[in-house]
């Protein structure tokens, strides 16, 4: 049995796809099979595991954040010895913060790989390298400017470079900014103008995304980002939009959508909303904290400040 546990949704990837190729080439024909919490069935596990005839196709069964299955703990000396030289079992925890008991059971039990999200200096460094061998068209200043955008969401950035990859053109922060999840980006100005003057949209907005699988923690990123944007301009003295998107080396597009957003937020607001973020990032990386709940209690908070 072999166990992912990390926050780092880039490299589990590439772990997953590593060990369905592994095992492929001993089982060139196998059954594959992902469960969630919510489909997970002690029982049924079993009986598709143990009921293997010279007939049955080799099981390489995942099953996607067990944590969160009720008594899960009890269960996993019974999915170590389901594992064999013919059928495997992945646990896939995507949370790097779990128990020191739990964690130590899953080591004595499985194979534990460690994916955690890379320090800031070291995601620095895999863009390069990675831009480097793909040949991709991006100076040092692009490569900033991208992770400046995007945050430590490696997933994201390796999306965001295989799309550059495929330009011709010379790549300015002007066509990043087209590039990197316009849509996105776009959402989330609408969740912040909605969240000053109407929190039921503002919620319903926000519930989408998570319905559309964007984690808590990118929504936070581009949140950072669009609140980054409106201090730029609240701060610019007075400056036309070109002269600081001059400045700061943005494009002007969104700053000009900021502008109306940086009229209605004072600067002690501002500087509130940046310290709760903060705390929330902080907390979320020092001990056990829902981010998820923290987003809508924000919004909540943005909704109560005007």
């Amino acid at each position: 049995m072999i166990t992912l546990i990390g926050d780092n949704q880039y490299t589990i990837d590439l772990e997953l796809k590593r060990i369905k190729d592994e095992f492929s080439k001993i089982h060139p024909l196998f059954d594959l099979q992902k469960i969630y919490p919510d489909q997970f069935d002690i029982e049924e596990v079993k009986l598709k595991l143990n009921n293997y005839t010279f007939f049955s196709e080799p099981k390489l069964i995942i099953i996607v954040d067990p944590i969160q299955i009720i008594n899960f703990d009890k269960l996993i000396d019974d999915l170590a010895k389901l594992s064999n030289s013919d059928n495997e079992i992945v646990l896939v925890i995507r949370n790097s913060k779990i128990s020191q008991r739990f964690e130590s059971l899953l080591k004595n039990k499985s194979q534990m790989i460690k994916l955690d999200k890379l320090s800031e200096n070291d995601l620095l460094k895999w863009i390069n390298q990675r831009v480097k061998e793909e040949q991709i068209k991006l100076s040092p200043q692009n490569i900033h400017y991208i992770h400046q955008k995007i945050g430590n969401n490696q997933l994201q950035i390796a999306s965001e470079l295989e799309k550059i990859k495929l330009l011709d053109d010379d790549v300015d922060n002007d066509l990043i900014d087209l590039i990197i999840d316009s849509n996105l980006s776009n959402t989330i100005f609408e969740l912040i103008d909605f969240a000053f003057r109407d929190k039921s949209r503002a919620y319903q907005i926000y519930n989408n995304l998570r319905l559309q699988k964007i984690e808590a923690e990118q929504i936070i990123g581009l949140i950072i980002w669009q609140l980054h944007l409106i201090a730029l301009v609240k701060y610019s003295n007075n400056k036309n939009i070109q002269d600081v998107a001059s400045d700061t080396k943005i494009s002007s597009f969104p700053l000009q959508k900021s502008l109306n957003l940086s009229k209605k937020i004072t600067s002690d607001q501002l500087t509130k909303f940046v310290h709760q973020i903060k705390d929330a990032l902080v907390r979320s990386k020092t001990e056990t904290f829902e981010l998820d709940q923290f987003l809508k209690n924000f919004i909540l908070s943005l909704t109560f400040s005007f």
